[in-house]
């Protein structure tokens, strides 16, 4: 079964040497790690010595020569990381998973392995989850990000079961009797009536008073007018003449 795989990768390459670490990260993508048989058929198939295919292998970190786990998890050991308290979030998966940093567990579900660095200080400390990264942890939120990862992995919270007293109280409550539909529906079609505002009077303007004129101090003593009636015709031109007169 590996040799039928390897072959459909290499012919994906066209079966060249070149290409070689390219060819062994789609055979560990494929069985989650690089089994003998399938780095002796590319030693046979690419024309390259054993020994060549075993010096990449072993050289980058990246491949693995023993079965890894479904979810990888990945531990950010780096000084930003390490300062704010990465070994105590080890520990805390270490505890959870029941295995050592390197290791797979039995069930090969779960990978747990330390890095140097993963480019993101601000977020630290961080873990690297199935190539996601989850920063800002602490023993408490890593121990949560285990059961995330798996669905279902999470308690559910159960419905609180009403206690048996409550249960009699609802049983013995009258039920309320609901109005027949007809009465409902005659009551619905019934307008309602509303009373028309009064709207406010509008109040009657102020008639004028009628009274005697006021009469106003001339600046002659002992003369006075009244205020609004005018001298009788005549009168002046009297008073011219008897004064020429004299």
């Amino acid at each position: 079964m590996a040799t039928q795989e390897v072959n459909r990768i290499l012919k994906r390459y066209g079966n060249d040497p070149t290409d070689i670490i390219a060819i062994l990260q789609d055979v560990q993508q494929t069985y989650r790690y690089l089994p003998r048989d399938a780095m002796e058929t590319l030693a046979s198939k690419l024309d390259i010595p054993l020994s060549r295919v075993y010096h990449l292998a072993t050289f980058f970190r990246a491949f693995s020569l023993e079965p890894r786990g479904e979810h990888e998890l990945h531990v950010c050991m780096g000084t930003a990381c390490h300062v704010r308290g990465a070994p105590r979030i080890l520990d805390a998966l270490e505890r959870g998973l029941k295995v050592k940093a390197g290791e797979t567990t039995p069930d090969l579900k779960y990978t747990l392995e330390t890095v140097n660095c993963v480019g993101a200080c601000a977020l630290g400390p961080v873990v690297v989850v199935d190539g996601q990264s989850k920063g800002k942890l602490n023993p408490q939120r890593a121990e949560r990000l285990l059961k995330q990862i798996e669905p279902g992995a999470a308690p559910k919270k159960k419905a609180a079961k009403a206690s048996p007293a409550k249960a009699k109280k609802k049983a013995a409550a009258p039920k309320k009797k609901k109005a027949p539909a007809s009465k409902a529906a005659s009551a619905a079609k019934k307008p309602t009536k509303t009373k028309a505002k009064s709207k406010p009077k509008k109040a009657a303007p102020a008639k004028p008073k009628k009274g005697k004129p006021k009469k106003v101090a001339s600046a002659n003593p002992g003369t006075s007018k009244a205020v609004g009636k005018r001298a009788p015709k005549g009168t002046a031109k009297k008073r011219t003449v008897k004064k020429a007169r004299r």
